[in-house]
């Protein structure tokens, strides 16, 4: 929740007031231009996120191993050092996306926010229905913003995951890392769309 609420609000302050306000032609103004912009602001809307998906896991990781508990062994910590970056790192790239995605379509802060909300729990609600209630497949996941970047986390640590639908198998590791990579490009494409038709 607390990831999807960054995400929710911080890229389209970051996107729409740029265009809502004229700022974007004045740093079009400047030695930037369209694509060194979205990566400085995806950067910072990227580290914000970070600050969530990857600070607890590490602080975790970092706790355990001075009590103990942690990986034993240099290889086995560097492996989950590797995991925990990798699971955080993607799903902050991953919601970064899709929030600055829907914030490229509209300057209005509070449509972007609404639409990321709505679709993030929309589409967790309406898979869930589709395999739990019509026996959908559970291929279906893969259009499950809301549990596939958690389905994406889990594989990377080389768990089954926890999330199961309707007592039907889950969807396959490459499923999962297929759709997560998926939604990353679509998500590109919109951005890359939206700005290079955008006039300043």
């Amino acid at each position: 929740a607390a990831i999807m609420l960054f995400a929710a609000f911080i890229a389209p302050e970051v996107l729409c007031t740029d265009r809502r306000t004229g700022m974007l032609g004045l740093y079009m103004a400047s030695p930037l231009n369209r694509w060194n912009y979205l990566a400085a602001k995806a950067l910072a809307v990227g580290m914000v996120l970070l600050t969530v998906t990857l600070g607890p896991p590490l602080l975790l990781l970092i706790g355990y191993s001075t009590q103990g508990y942690g990986p034993v062994g240099f290889t086995d910590w560097m492996l989950t050092l590797g995991r925990v970056i990798l699971a955080g790192v993607g799903i902050g790239l991953f919601y970064t996306l899709i929030s600055a995605a829907l914030a490229s379509i509209t300057s209005r802060r509070a449509a972007a926010s609404a639409t990321f909300v709505i679709l993030v729990m929309g589409t967790g609600a309406l898979v869930q229905y589709l395999v739990d209630e019509a026996r959908a497949p559970v291929e279906w996941g893969m259009v499950n913003l809301l549990l596939l970047p958690i389905e994406f986390a889990y594989r990377v640590f080389g768990q089954p995951t926890q999330i199961y639908y309707g007592g039907f198998t889950t969807m396959s590791t490459p499923t999962v890392y297929a759709a997560f990579a998926g939604w990353i490009v679509v998500a590109l494409a919109v951005i890359g769309n939206r700005y290079s038709r955008v006039e300043v």
